[in-house]
C-alpha cells in the first residue's frame, strides 16, 4: 500500500480538528501537512506545520504537495467583525487554495461548505458559500467534493450563544426531521470529518454531499 500525504486547512476548527485526529490514527497516511495561523503542537511525527497568515500565494504553492486537501475553513460575520473579513476566510482563502492545488496537480480537494449554499440567494452567508463553490468548480481541480452540513454538533473553543441555543432546540426536536427534512437535522463534526476521509479514499464522483448524504458515508 502506498502511503499518502494529506493537507489540512482549518485544523484548529471544529471539523478540521476531527479530520486531523482521524488522519493521525489512519495507517493510510504517512504525513499530514497543516497550514494554520498558529501552532497546534500535536507532538505527532506524522504532522508537519506551516505557520502562515495566508498572505503569500507563493508560500502555498511551495509547500502544498500531497494527495488530497481538506479545506475546513469557516468563520461567522460576528467573529470576523465585517462582511469583508468574513468573505476573505470563506471565499478568498478557499479559492487561493484551489488555485494552488490546480497548479501543483493535487488530485483531490474536499471542501466544507454549508447547507443551502447558493450563489444566487440574497442571504450573504449562503451566497458567499455558493460563490466559493462556483469559483472552485471553474478552476479544474481533478476531483472536487463539497460537504454541506447542517448545524454542527461538537465542542468549540469559542463561545457561540445563538448556536448553543439552536443545538439544544435541534436535539430536542430531532424526531421531527424526517423525510425531506432529514438534511436539516444537526450533525456532529466528527461525522462530517469521517465522511470527508471516506470520500478521499473512494472513487466516488459526486461533487456535492448534503447533510443527510454525509451521514451515510463511512471510512
Amino acid at each position: 500500500m502506498t502511503l499518502k500525504t494529506a493537507i489540512i486547512f482549518g485544523a484548529t476548527g471544529l471539523i478540521g480538528s476531527h479530520v486531523l485526529r482521524e488522519l493521525i490514527n489512519d495507517d493510510r497516511y504517512s504525513q499530514i501537512i497543516l497550514f494554520s495561523r498558529k501552532s497546534i503542537n500535536t507532538g505527532n511525527s506524522k504532522v508537519r506545520e506551516i505557520i502562515t497568515g495566508f498572505e503569500s500565494k507563493q508560500l502555498l504553492e511551495n509547500h502544498m504537495n500531497g494527495d488530497e486537501i481538506y479545506c475546513c475553513l469557516g468563520t461567522t460575520i460576528r467573529k470576523a467583525k465585517s462582511r469583508e473579513a468574513f468573505r476573505k476566510v470563506d471565499y478568498d482563502l478557499p479559492v487561493m487554495i484551489g488555485v494552488a492545488a490546480k497548479k501543483n496537480n493535487i488530485p483531490k480537494m474536499l471542501v466544507v461548505s454549508s447547507l443551502g449554499a447558493d450563489a444566487t440567494t440574497s442571504n450573504f452567508y449562503l451566497r458567499t458559500k455558493g460563490e466559493m463553490e462556483q469559483t472552485l468548480r471553474s478552476l479544474g481541480v481533478a476531483s472536487l467534493h463539497f460537504f454541506r452540513p447542517s448545524m454542527l454538533l461538537g465542542k468549540r473553543d469559542e463561545s457561540r450563544p445563538a448556536e448553543t441555543i439552536g443545538k439544544t432546540l435541534m436535539n430536542t426536536f430531532s424526531f421531527l426531521f424526517v423525510g425531506g427534512l432529514k438534511k436539516y437535522k444537526a450533525i456532529h463534526a466528527d461525522t462530517v470529518a469521517r465522511a470527508m476521509i471516506a470520500v478521499a479514499n473512494s472513487p466516488l464522483a459526486e461533487e456535492i454531499y448534503e447533510s443527510d448524504d454525509i451521514r451515510n458515508l463511512r471510512t
